[in-house]
This record gives C-alpha cells, structure tokens and sequence, in this order.
C-alpha cells in the first residue's frame, strides 16, 4: 500500500500522511480499549512531503494506535517505509509504529 501527502505553499506548508491508523474515542475522559491484530505482510510505504517558502511540517506514520488501554498485537513480516521531507530546514518527523494514549487509564488487576 502507498500513501503520500504533498503540501507546497507561499508561506507555511504542512503535510501529514498515515497508512494505517486506529483509533478508539474516549468516553468522558476515560479511554477506551483497542483489541485485536494487525497484521502487515506486504509493503507499506507512507511519504509526507512538504514545501513552504518560509516553514516547512511533515509528519508520516506507518501504523498508528490511539486508544486508552492497547491490547492489540501488531505482526510485520513485510515491509514499512516511512518518510518524512520538509524544505528549508524544516521539521519533519517519521514513525513506524506509533502508539498513543487519549484518555485516562486503569491497569489491569494484578498488574504493578
């Protein structure tokens, strides 16, 4: 799979691109679980590529997880490429496996 984001501007350019990306909204401030398998066996090539004539922003990401509690498991035997191109000296961030937290959390019981 590709996925590519391109942003060209006169001023500030940014580009922001994500070949796969799992979520799992809060429900009043509390996060909520993501279960399950992702599994990638192929390529998975994600480019985000920006050009500002005075700022430059490029963020890729090959998987990303947003979620309270992740209790998915993630298997690649293929292939993730990840960049990230910025103009000028711009700043450009690449991940390739990406996880974040957006609500408050519990551990699990018996866990330290």
């Amino acid at each position: 799979m590709n996925v590519s984001a391109t942003a060209i501007a006169p001023e500030t350019a940014s580009a922001h691109a994500v070949g796969i990306w799992l979520a799992n909204a809060p429900t009043g401030g509390a996060g909520n679980a993501l279960n399950g398998y992702v599994t990638n066996s192929g390529a998975l090539n994600v480019l985000a590529s920006a050009s500002g004539a005075s700022d430059s922003y490029a963020t890729a990401t090959g998987i990303r997880t947003n979620s309270g509690v992740n209790n998915l498991t993630i298997t690649n035997s293929g292939a993730i490429n990840v960049d990230a191109i910025t103009a000028n000296g711009g700043n450009s961030t690449a991940y390739g496996i990406r996880a974040t937290g957006n609500g408050t959390t519990r551990r699990p019981p018996g866990m330290c």
